[in-house]
């Protein structure tokens, strides 16, 4: 890699509280609603 350094310590990384929005998100859902999956990961991908 150019300029040397690990590719995937440049990729912004998930913080908990984001993890923790997708969970608030999934359990304050509508009791007719069913959220079966979360897939959460970052949209930043190592080049």
């Amino acid at each position: 890699m150019p300029g040397g350094g690990d590719p995937a310590r440049a990729v912004r990384r998930l913080q908990p509280d984001d993890v923790a929005c997708a969970v608030l998100y999934a359990v304050t859902r509508p009791e007719h609603v069913a959220v079966d999956e979360i897939l959460v990961r970052p949209t930043d991908q190592p080049r």
